[in-house]
């Protein structure tokens, strides 16, 4: 995956410091990446909430619109692709967003908070990483490369930190609008 061409991602000021070192060695400048942007698109995030159907869809474009952009000039080319069909997968499994570079690819499975689907998010959170891992058993242990993003808007901050981070989820809370970007790589 070609380097960011940002020198410090502006998210990583809502991760601990020894978050960001885990994010740097694992690799996964696309969390990164993700953070920023919504960081960048927080306002209109957070009007979105309240949108009957959700506001998932919209941010897919906007990531696969905006990624190209952000890894420009770190020495390859990057393609985002969105509603990935699994290769090989004997179940029906799509996955959101496909970022690539040189034959590598980077899987991403976001999950956004909204006023309809409150209720379940945090364990639509954490079975979206059940049906990655489904998907991987199904198919012989076959490694991906990505992982599963969830961006928290409204409610009991604190409950749902705790509740991720038990699941394994590195959580950046963003103090000033009370959001949080759950990561998880696969």
């Amino acid at each position: 995956m070609a380097e960011s061409n940002f020198g410090e991602s502006p998210f990583t000021k809502f991760l601990p410091d020894s978050v960001k070192l885990n994010v740097v060695k694992q690799k996964c400048p696309v969390f990164l990446a993700i953070g920023d942007a919504v960081y960048q698109r927080r306002e209109f995030i957070e009007r979105a909430y309240m949108l009957k159907g959700g506001w998932e869809g919209w941010l897919q474009v906007e990531l696969a619109c905006c990624l190209p952009d952000y890894f420009q000039g770190g020495g390859g080319t990057i393609f985002v692709d969105r509603e990935i069909e699994m290769k090989d997968s004997k179940a029906d499994v799509r996955v959101d967003l496909e970022v690539s570079s040189g034959g590598t690819e980077f899987l991403v499975e976001l999950k956004c908070q909204s006023f309809s689907n409150s209720a379940n998010f945090l364990s639509g959170l954490t079975g979206d990483v059940t049906k990655i891992r489904n998907y991987n058993e199904q198919n012989n242990g076959k490694f991906l490369n990505g992982g599963v993003v969830g961006i928290y808007v409204a409610g009991d901050v604190k409950k749902a930190q705790d509740y991720c981070l038990k699941k394994g989820f590195t959580a950046g809370v963003v103090k000033e609008c009370n959001m949080i970007v759950f990561f998880k790589p696969f």
